[in-house]
């Protein structure tokens, strides 16, 4: 019974890895999800890194990362033109 208590408090101590989702600024923009394609273009630029894949017969995802030297990167994800996610990398 001992053993078990030690095995079940070890297991909730141990940190279980998550991805963080965040807003990303652009200068003073504000990019959040929902936002269009083109309006993280306007705001941010062109990404460091992009690629896009196929998804069914008519749907296009995009991953756009962004690098800055004094900011952590940042990965935005767009299905059909609109942000889907944004995650702090």
């Amino acid at each position: 019974m001992k053993l078990k208590s030690i095995i079940i408090g070890l297991t909730l101590a141990l940190p279980i890895p998550a991805p963080s989702f965040a807003d990303m600024y652009c200068g003073k923009a504000l990019i959040r999800v929902g936002d269009s394609a083109g309006r993280v273009l306007k705001k941010c630029g062109k990404p460091h890194y992009k690629t896009t894949t196929k998804i069914g017969l008519s749907s296009h995802e995009a991953v756009w990362s962004y690098e800055w030297s004094n900011r952590l990167p940042h990965t935005v994800t767009i299905r059909d033109g609109k942000v889907i996610r944004i995650e702090v990398d």
